[in-house]
């Protein structure tokens, strides 16, 4: 297994500087409390799966317990969890007519993770990644698609909306899209159906 990425790039920016472009994980798949003590249990045999998600059933609740009297939990190895808190504040008057802050509503909203440095290091000894085709948040212009068709067609006969959706980075929506504009003004002539519908170049 390893983490699937692409990259995608951001939208033109007006004073005509190179859009940044960023990674993007694409396979984060959900591991719960099973897949975590089946792993726990391969890394050591002493103790088996039950007893290791009655471990982690066990740890939730002393997060619990801690971080309801304020606590920011620092785990050797692990990272550290501190609590978020959110409420409804509102200005209105005191017993003695003066004006002051009032919350209502008050909440842990979330828990900020702060991995620790050994834990990344650790990860990054045993990651691999992999590269898969992302869909570009850009529109293509008359002029690269044309230069894509250029270089297609000067090495294949024929074009299938799959060389299309990797060589421009698009969606398949996208990319039937173009290909009917293409073929409706006449540039690619649609031949075959369904699974084998290819386009060919009028002009060639």
């Amino acid at each position: 297994m390893a983490i699937k990425y692409s990259i995608y790039q951001n939208p033109p920016r007006p004073d005509g500087q190179e859009p940044a472009r960023h990674v993007q994980v694409k396979n984060l798949t959900p591991a719960d409390n099973y897949a975590v003590a089946k792993r726990m249990t391969k890394l050591n045999k002493l103790y088996s799966e039950g007893t290791n998600i009655g471990a982690l059933v066990m740890l939730r609740e002393a997060l619990e317990e801690l971080v309801a009297e304020g606590c920011s939990i620092q785990l050797d190895g692990i990272g550290t969890f501190t609590p978020k808190v959110s409420a409804d504040i509102e200005m209105r008057n005191d017993r003695r007519g003066k004006f002051r802050l009032h919350t209502r509503n008050m909440q842990v909203s979330g828990i900020d993770f702060q991995p620790s440095e050994k834990l990344l290091r650790g990860i990054n000894c045993k990651v691999k990644f992999e590269w898969v085709a992302g869909v570009r948040t850009t529109a293509v212009s008359d002029e690269e698609l044309r230069d894509f068709l250029d270089r297609h067609f000067a090495e294949h006969d024929t074009l299938t909306r799959a060389d299309i959706v990797e060589g421009l980075g698009i969606s398949k929506d996208r990319a039937r899209t173009y290909l009917n504009k293409l073929v409706a003004a006449g540039t690619l002539l649609r031949e075959g159906v369904r699974a084998t519908t290819c386009y060919r170049l009028v002009n060639q």
